[in-house]
């Protein structure tokens, strides 16, 4: 007689004081280890009651722990089922390294300065028209390693876990905020690298690194089927405006200024308008509840009794238009070709301006220096309005910080643009990258510039996968003999009438060769092909027809060997 051991599955309690064994029945019918780099990392489990296993039953709470392959995975969702007189809780955990990870945060004190040295900073003297700018303070950011960045988040924490890295790293531009989790799915492909949770210890592996050649081979309709591609261009992104390299000038100026009296006029408009100063940026918003940046300025119209549409580009046609050179109060400024302009705000006078700017800001005043506008439009309401006043002079001095930005420009991929149509992206503000070059790169790793390929496929074969595992897939009837690397898989390995559904993507580098394939034209399928069409597609076909045909003869000994 032989005896199989199997990888037992226990239920342990928060406090570690108690654990039960979960059934081989529950296992064989329902168990799931789901992993996939850089995201998902769960078992899903289904418990049935019965009175030899009612102990692991009532142990499975939430936050309780599944132990599985010495890994720790914290149950975070319960659903309980009565059906045919059988009560059963279906539970989904989630490896309790991704619970620690959240818990280490890098956030700033606001209580603290930014810490400025004499090597960090441009100083700039300037004088004109009496106005004196005594000061340019420039955060100049450096590029900076992985291991450094980690180190902000695990230096002395609280948590007990750790971290190693695996392979070589490039050095980048990069900010460290927010919690370590959220920072690692934003910024690691930048780095070139993918995490997999082992235990406490976060392992980071290099791209090079993370591969793991197996000499092994998925072959249709051999060991694999239901082979399936599919092509999203929902998210594409191929073309971007971008403002970079935010320096902050303290300024100090002398003023000789026409101010506005009276009850009407320009200061009564700029009075209004200062009403709005700290209300939140709110997509769409028309209302002091929240503004988008034309919802804001059709606002402020509205105040003194002028409708104009609270849509950029309807905007346009509201005025005529006037030199950037002899900008007043009250006139409307765009970002953007004529008829086609994506964001406005509104002109307090020849060199401030006041604007909803986009999410996560609030309305603002700003010098129009620091994003100058493409064009502008005067309205005669409101130029009537703005005429009607006493005027008289002040002088004053003020010192002022104002924040300019080094980089404004337009990203575009022409190639995605030729193959895709344009997809544009919203604004994109950089504050820490100020060399256009650096930025070009930057734009390139962020912007999803080729459709989203996910190739994904049925395995009767072993139940145990490595990732980063690479394979040989031979599919012939979709131009596909490459290596893959796996990212994704979904498996019981206690059924062995259960298929293991494994993922390849184009996310990082791992389908480069793939997508090749993929977006060749498919000749020569035989009729014993069935083919259905969407944005996602499969084939299947004998991949062994037609065997006497030289070229695919030699296409087997090849890659199959024999």
């Amino acid at each position: 007689m032989v005896f199989i051991m199997i990888e037992p599955v226990l239920i342990k309690d928060r406090a570690g004081e108690n654990e039960e064994r979960v059934s081989f029945s529950d296992l064989y019918s329902s168990f799931q280890e789901t992993w996939e780099v850089n995201n998902t990392f769960q078992i899903d489990l289904t418990l049935t009651y019965t009175e030899d296993y009612k102990k692991v039953y009532n142990l499975a709470q939430a936050a309780s722990y599944v132990v599985y392959k010495n890994q720790m995975y914290s149950i975070e969702q319960i659903e309980t089922t009565i059906a045919t007189n059988l009560l059963t809780k279906k539970i989904t955990a989630k490896h309790i390294l991704l619970e620690k990870l959240k818990n280490l945060r890098v956030d700033v004190d606001p209580s603290k300065p930014t810490e400025n040295t004499t090597d960090n900073q441009d100083t700039l003297s300037n004088s004109t028209n009496g106005n004196t700018t005594t000061v340019v303070k420039a955060d100049k950011y450096i590029t900076v390693s992985l291991k450094d960045c980690l180190d902000k988040f695990f230096n002395s924490n609280d948590q007990g876990i750790s971290y190693a890295l695996h392979g070589s790293f490039p050095s980048i531009q990069v900010e460290v905020s927010g919690s370590c989790l959220d920072w690692l799915i934003s910024n690691l492909s930048e780095f070139h690298a993918v995490f997999v949770p082992n235990g406490n210890r976060l392992d980071v592996y290099s791209t090079d690194e993370f591969k793991k050649n197996s000499g092994k081979t998925f072959r249709y309709l051999h060991n694999t089927d239901n082979i399936d591609l599919q092509v999203d261009v929902n998210e594409l992104k191929n073309s971007v405006h971008v403002v970079g390299g935010k320096v902050t000038k303290e300024v100090t100026t002398t003023n000789t200024e026409t101010i506005n009296a009276g009850s009407g006029g320009a200061s009564k408009v700029v009075e209004d308008a200062k009403k709005y100063l700290g209300i939140p940026y709110i997509w769409g918003g028309k209302t002091p509840s929240g503004f988008d940046c034309s919802g804001l300025v059709a606002y402020i119209y509205h105040d003194f009794g002028i409708n104009i549409p609270s849509y950029t580009v309807d905007m346009e046609s509201y005025g005529t238009d006037v030199s950037l050179n002899n900008i007043q109060c009250g006139d409307m400024l765009f970002w953007g070709p004529h008829g086609a302009s994506y964001h406005v705000a509104m002109a307090l006078n020849s060199t401030d301006l006041i604007m909803a700017p986009q999410p996560g800001e609030n309305v603002r005043i700003q010098k129009i220096s620091a994003w100058r506008p493409d064009f502008a439009k005067r309205n005669q309401q409101m130029a009537s309005i703005v005429s009607k006043q006493d005027t008289d002079t002040e002088t004053s001095t003020d010192t002022s910080s104002n924040d300019e930005f080094l980089i404004n420009y337009t990203y575009t991929d022409n190639n995605s643009v030729s193959k895709y149509g344009l997809r544009r992206s919203e604004l994109m503000e950089v504050d820490f990258i100020r060399d256009k070059n650096v930025m070009d790169n930057y734009l390139k790793s962020k912007l999803q510039v080729e459709p989203l390929i996910t190739l994904s496929l049925s395995y009767w074969g072993e139940k145990d996968f490595q990732m980063g595992e690479v394979r040989t897939l031979i599919a012939r009837e979709m131009n596909i003999v490459n290596e893959v690397q796996l990212v994704a898989y979904s498996v019981n390995p206690y059924s062995e009438n259960s298929d293991s559904t494994l993922t390849f993507n184009n996310a990082g580098t791992y389908m480069k060769d793939v997508n090749l394939a993929l977006m060749k034209d498919i000749k020569g399928i035989s009729t014993r092909v069935t083919s259905s069409y969407s944005n996602s597609f499969s084939r299947n076909e004998d991949a062994y027809v037609n065997i006497n045909d030289p070229g695919l003869a030699k296409w087997v000994s090849d890659y199959v060997g024999g």
